[in-house]
């Protein structure tokens, strides 16, 4: 006798007998399946909407944030210049009661020494603002160097 699996073309497999409770049983798995994954699906799709919700709360955060560290910085560059400008009206006031009193000489040797000060203060600002323009510079290409070298 010859096995099911090499029966002859055209023949039909012999039919088997399913339990009429093992059927609704089939079907009720499969009902409860297709539940769950829509329930899945629909969990997949707030959690997508949350991500978004977040993702946008953070930018505007990280807006507010830089808007008001650029805001600070300003603010404290105007406070530094109204600082240093009030120091130079009162050494000018200082010099000029200095010169009207009769000091001529002290109020000399006083502008002069704040020339002094001010070409050291000016040169060095400068002179460490490229030291760092340049080290900056030097960083990106070692950088670049051992990027290359990785390729």
């Amino acid at each position: 006798m010859r096995s099911p699996l090499f029966m002859e073309q055209g023949s039909t497999p012999p039919a088997t007998q399913l339990a009429p409770g093992a059927v609704n049983q089939f079907i009720d798995n499969q009902r409860r399946e297709l539940e769950i994954r829509a329930d899945e699906l629909h969990l997949r799709a707030q959690e997508g909407e949350r991500a978004f919700v977040h993702a946008a709360k953070s930018l505007e955060a990280d807006e507010r944030d830089r808007r008001d560290e650029r805001q600070s910085t300003i603010r404290a560059a105007k406070h530094r210049y109204l600082f240093v400008g009030f120091l130079t009206l009162l050494s000018l006031a200082f010099v000029i009661i200095l010169a009207y009193m009769g000091k001529d000489q002290l109020a000399a040797e006083i502008v002069k020494m704040a020339i002094s000060l001010a070409t050291g203060a000016i040169g060095g600002f400068f002179y460490g603002r490229n030291r760092a323009a340049t080290q900056s510079f030097g960083h990106e290409e070692a950088h670049a160097s051992s990027d290359s070298d990785i390729l």
